[in-house]
């Protein structure tokens, strides 16, 4: 779904990875979301009323996407999930564009948080836990500058 596409970071010891959409490339064809919830076990009209509500609210200018950033639990509070998302986040510094993801736990959105990511709005479907749509704008947005 993201390597067609976009770019997958690990670690040499594959403790964890990042996958990420570049701009413009964020949309997740529908049949690949019933593909994914089927995999989870889901009931094919959760995924699709999630994603649904997640698509109407993702950002819409340019940004680069991380659609899914994952460490092994033994590797979790080491830095890896850190590690991972820098190539991106300096590349979007670099291109002065902001980075988009989803956060699906407080654990996860605090990391995000500490990275320069602020929450944009909490999505909830179906009693599900809470989904945190989360942005951080370029350095030079974040430190006040006019670029």
């Amino acid at each position: 779904m993201v390597l067609p596409r976009g770019s997958a970071w690990t670690s040499e010891e594959l403790h964890g990875a990042a996958l990420v959409l570049p701009p413009k490339a964020w949309s997740t064809p529908l049949h690949l979301v019933l593909l994914q919830g089927l995999c989870f076990g889901m009931r094919v009209d959760r995924p699709a009323g999630l994603l649904a509500q997640i698509e109407r609210r993702h950002l819409r200018d340019p940004h680069y996407y991380f659609a899914y950033i994952g460490v092994a639990p033994a590797a979790q509070g080491q830095g890896f999930g850190s590690r991972l998302m820098g190539p991106t986040l300096a590349r979007c510094d670099a291109e002065h564009l902001p980075a988009y993801l989803e956060a699906s736990s407080e654990r996860n959105a605090a990391l995000y948080e500490r990275l320069g990511f602020r929450l944009q709005r909490e999505l909830s479907f179906a009693g599900s836990p809470p989904l945190r749509l989360m942005m951080r704008p370029p350095a030079a947005r974040r430190a006040g500058s006019q670029c």
